[in-house]
């Protein structure tokens, strides 16, 4: 494995090949709404699924949606946010029921914003082609 692992390294840089992140765009999501949860996987994620809106977040959002600074977010595109590596012992918020929603979370602020409609958060990110958005950070 270690050899095979030298070998793609070596490859991706005879042939050019960046292995730098992907470039991220301002995503805008607006909380208060949608569903956040907290998996084990990939040393531990927050990942914020929400509603998608019909045109940019300068257009506003409503409770629970996201979109694109400059556009919505299309039909093929994945409905939700994750931040990979934080330290969230437990998280859910659950739509319609803020009262039952809950977190405890070090490593992902933004969790709390979440939890009200009056707030926002945007999140650097990018599309990986599966699955959700990933963040790869918090800010404009």
């Amino acid at each position: 494995m270690k050899n095979l692992s030298w070998l793609v390294l070596s490859l991706a840089m005879l042939s050019g090949v960046s292995m730098e992140q992907p470039q991220s765009y301002p995503l805008v999501c607006r909380g208060g709404a949608g569903t956040l949860g907290y998996n084990t996987d990939q040393g531990g994620s927050a990942v914020f699924y929400f509603a998608r809106t019909s045109g940019p977040a300068g257009a506003g959002l409503a409770p629970g949606q996201c979109a694109w600074v400059d556009r919505a977010v299309g039909q093929s595109e994945p409905s939700c946010v994750r931040q990979s590596n934080v330290s969230v012992a437990a998280a859910w918020i659950f739509p319609g029921n803020l009262g039952g929603s809950y977190f405890n979370s070090a490593g992902a602020p933004w969790l709390r914003s979440m939890l009200s409609s009056a707030q926002f958060q945007t999140f650097q990110a990018y599309n990986p082609g599966n699955n959700c958005f990933v963040v790869t950070r918090l800010g404009p």
